[in-house]
């Protein structure tokens, strides 16, 4: 991925996590704003150039089809985003894509390669269990009093 590609995913990805907030935390859409831009911020202090942080363009006939982020360390990886444009969507191309990530991960020496999926994402969490990933646990929040 290159400088323009980070800042146009940075973006995109940027307005999923919003609508995640806003839909599964149940947050106003200026503090689902105000929080997703701290996550960023504090996930990747040095932008592109965050340590243990890869990113990566998936193409499909020499076009961007979709973005990765994960980190690496001590050989386990966390997928912290994949995202496939709406139009390239029902092709069978996040298969491919996500076949592609964990083959790479397997030639660095990966032995394992964790994710979270937001609860109302059930089109991504019946494909990564068709990849054998399994739930590990639930994330649970309660919200007190206003924004």
């Amino acid at each position: 991925m290159h400088d323009d590609e980070f800042d146009l995913w940075g973006g995109l990805s940027l307005n999923d996590y919003v609508e995640d907030l806003m839909a599964n935390h149940r947050y106003s859409c200026k503090k689902a704003q105000i929080e997703a831009s701290k996550s960023f911020k504090a996930a990747l202090p040095a932008g592109i150039n965050t340590q243990n942080n890869h990113f990566r363009t998936y193409e499909h006939d020499s076009q961007a089809a979709g973005y990765l982020w994960f980190s690496l360390e001590d050989n386990s990886a966390f997928l912290s985003d994949i995202m496939l444009l709406p139009e390239f969507q029902g092709k069978g191309m996040g298969r491919d894509f996500i076949r592609a990530f964990l083959n790479e991960l397997t030639q660095q020496g990966a032995y394992e390669v964790e994710l979270r999926v937001s609860p109302d994402n059930q089109r991504a969490l019946k494909l990564y269990k068709e990849f054998g990933f399994r739930i590990t646990g639930f994330d649970m929040s309660l919200l007190l009093g206003s924004d």
